[in-house]
């Protein structure tokens, strides 16, 4: 199976030194550099229930670009977006990110910097950080990794590359940035066995990332999990307190046409998706991510099984509490930049399934896990 993850971005980045200058890091009395710097994005698929999978790309119109010595002291800061004027690219501490693609050139940086950070599509970031870590601690919510409008053009970026000594006075390096979260799809709920109808009334993330920092760093004490616990509809229903109305990030209700004797339901266009805060681990040589964090939950709400003989009625739900890969591998972490999806044909259940409240025995899902151009972990589940 494919477990490597695309770069969303990726830096070149090569340094040869100069005369002496002061950064914003601090005085710096050595030999000043000049930076060379290259961006390349390649393109990543959308929220499959917004438009078709394979249109949308992950935007990246503007970021913040920090230099930094190998003790996190930054010596420069750049910003990064897509309407800046100037010569190659370059106006004052503005970069182009377009320009960068061909290549930008930075001309008297310090030369101890060691390392060079993107982070983008994040939070207000501190204004005059003096050090990295301070850049790092700050915190993305999950409804910052949603837009309504393509699904996946609000998710934070972050990168970090190394500067290495190729030559007399010259360095070189490279970057890649990835998201720092996983994506959920849900093409669809089948009802099986002796069931001949129900209605889908919401699907909903549990034991989710409230808060994730920008490097998504699993030992950060700021990254907060929140699991709702087991509950019925005053938890797992329409704006409560847990998943008010406006939480769109987490949560669908009031589906519309999907009650009734059909038994596969399905959305008008390709899939339910959640984009999910993940921490990791980020392998900037081999373009890869390693998940380290909680997996999330999926709480189906349904009601109106038929037939009445099942003794079925009222509310009852399915909670999707493990994922499996295809190889029968349990996934106790979600990757940053992958995409899981369950097909309508591999989530049926049956009449032993459902249950009064969520978050009790908990179904599994088989799941096909493939890297972030935003594409597709194809996923099973098992009741």
């Amino acid at each position: 199976m494919k477990q490597n993850i695309f770069a969303i971005a990726a830096l070149a980045v090569t340094v040869a030194f100069t005369s002496c200058s002061k950064d914003n890091g601090g005085e710096y009395t050595g030999e000043n550099v000049n930076v060379s710097l290259r961006l390349e994005k390649p393109a990543v698929s959308g929220k499959a229930d917004e438009a078709a999978v394979g249109t949308p790309v992950v935007s990246f119109t503007s970021g913040t670009l920090y230099l930094t010595t190998s003790s996190g002291q930054i010596r420069r800061t750049h910003t990064l977006s897509t309407a800046i004027n100037g010569d190659l690219g370059v106006n004052g501490s503005n970069l182009n990110i377009t320009a960068m693609e061909s290549g930008t050139s930075l001309t008297n940086v310090a030369g101890d910097v060691a390392n060079v950070y993107i982070v983008a599509n994040t939070p207000t970031l501190p204004a005059s950080p003096s050090m990295i870590s301070e850049v790092l601690a700050v915190t993305a919510a999950p409804g910052s990794q949603y837009n309504a409008a393509g699904g996946i053009g609000n998710v934070t970026l972050y990168g970090k590359g190394d500067l290495t000594t190729v030559a007399t006075n010259e360095k070189e390096g490279s970057i890649c940035v990835f998201p720092i979260c996983a994506r959920i799809e849900l093409a669809g709920v089948t009802g099986g066995g002796d069931i001949t109808g129900f209605n889908l009334n919401g699907i909903f993330v549990n034991n989710y990332y409230n808060a994730m920092v920008l490097n998504a760093d699993v030992a950060s004490a700021s990254n907060v999990v929140t699991n709702n616990g087991q509950g019925g509809a005053t938890i797992y229903g329409d704006n409560t307190t847990q998943y008010p109305t406006a939480s769109v990030w987490l949560k669908d209700w009031a589906i519309a046409g999907l009650g009734g004797a059909t038994l596969a339901k399905t959305p008008a266009n390709g899939a339910w998706a959640y984009n999910v805060l993940v921490p990791g681990t980020f392998n900037n040589t081999a373009k890869t991510t390693a998940g380290t964090g909680v997996v999330p939950h999926l709480i189906i709400s349904l009601s109106g099984i038929a037939p009445a003989s099942l003794n079925l009625a009222g509310t009852k739900f399915l909670t999707v509490g493990k994922w499996y890969d295809q190889s029968d591998v349990e996934i106790t972490s979600f990757k940053p930049g992958c995409v899981y999806t369950i097909s309508a044909s591999d989530f049926v259940f049956d009449e032993k399934d459902p249950g009064d409240e969520a978050e009790t025995a908990k179904a599994s899902v088989k799941v096909t896990v493939t890297p972030f151009t935003w594409t597709t972990q194809a996923i099973k589940p098992g009741f």
